[in-house]
């Protein structure tokens, strides 16, 4: 875990204004590699493959078919370690981790399979949060 690395990546992000726009982030997956992210639909759609993960892996209730959650540069870092197989990432972002009743803070464990490690630096501080596969 890099601490300075995400506190100075993080301060190099677009700033919100007033709490509205776009989330922007920077991960570092396990091969050194780093890429941008922001928050909202993917072209390649996972965010479609991850709200339909979240529905039948029963981490929100059935009747949520398009979880705004599924949009969140948080979940969707951690749906691509989950489908990739990355086993820690280093991600920076521009926003608080979201801590609502199905928000990322909750959801980000059953997200990440077992074993998986996401390393999250946002404006309040460094959040890690470790796999724990599917919710009982």
């Amino acid at each position: 875990m890099d601490r300075e690395w995400g506190q100075r990546d993080r301060a190099a992000l677009p700033v919100r204004r007033d709490e509205h726009g776009p989330t922007h982030g920077r991960y570092i997956d396990s091969d050194g590699i780093d890429h941008p992210v922001r928050s909202g639909a993917e072209e390649d759609g996972l965010d479609k493959d991850l709200a339909r993960y979240m529905v039948e892996a029963g981490l929100v209730p059935p009747d949520m078919t398009r979880p705004g959650a599924a949009t969140h540069v948080e979940l969707k870092v951690a749906y691509r370690m989950r489908t990739s197989g990355s086993q820690h990432v280093e991600l920076a972002i521009n926003n608080n981790v979201d801590t609502k009743k199905y928000g990322c803070h909750r959801l980000l464990p059953y997200v990440l399979a077992p074993g998986q490690t996401l390393v999250i630096h946002d404006p309040r501080g460094t959040h890690v949060y470790e796999g724990k596969g599917r919710r009982t």
